[in-house]
């Protein structure tokens, strides 16, 4: 599909929302990291990753939501090893502690994705604190390239609604063809690319 690529649609960075129906969630994911391939991307992943993905992109492992005997040492294991592991992502509170302490050690340039604080819900995490969670990363990261990717379908029309609200910019998976799905910006503050294709 050719269209607006995703580096110049996003370019001056700001609080992006990648919204698809929940069939769509690993392809999404997929083909967002494809298209960056040769950007620097930091990926919060909420579950496991069970595809190749490049050497390149910096991992932290959002994941680990019990609080066993068997995860506590996993953590401290991961820990020793200083790997980047998110400690109770459904403390929202303490997710932007850690997300802080690892983010400054980048740069605007780099490509922040959040896959996905749907997950969230899950766990019983309600739907305006993931929204206050999303409205702190749009302020405090507003110099970072910031996409948050959300299932329209496990969010109520008003939390999804607030989540869009929050957001600077909203792309969304709009259908299928060729076996691709098509996407368009459904709000952008260039007004310019509203409407527009984009090549992911």
């Amino acid at each position: 599909m050719r269209g607006l690529p995703l580096q110049e649609w996003c370019s001056t960075g700001g609080l992006a929302l990648a919204s698809f129906s929940t069939e769509a969630e690993y392809s999404t994911l997929a083909h967002i990291l494809e298209s960056l391939s040769n950007e620097k991307v930091t990926l919060i992943h909420s579950k496991p990753i069970r595809f190749a993905l490049d050497a390149s992109i910096a991992l932290i492992d959002a994941s680990s939501h019990e609080l066993t005997a068997r995860s506590a040492l996993r953590r401290r294991i991961s820990d020793q090893e200083d790997s980047k592991t998110i400690k109770n992502p459904a403390d929202t509170q303490n997710f932007l502690n850690q997300l802080e302490k690892m983010s400054k050690k980048s740069t605007e340039k780099e490509w922040w994705i959040w896959s996905s604080p749907s997950d969230l819900l899950a766990h019983g995490v309600d739907e305006t604190e993931i929204a206050q969670c999303l409205r702190v990363i749009a302020n405090d990261y507003s110099e970072f390239r910031f996409i948050v990717l959300i299932p329209r379908d496990v969010h109520s029309p008003r939390g999804f609604a607030i989540l869009e609200y929050i957001a600077e910019i909203h792309f969304t998976a709009t259908g299928l063809k060729d076996g691709n799905y098509l996407w368009s910006v459904a709000k952008h503050y260039d007004l310019k690319y509203e409407g527009a294709k984009i090549e992911i």
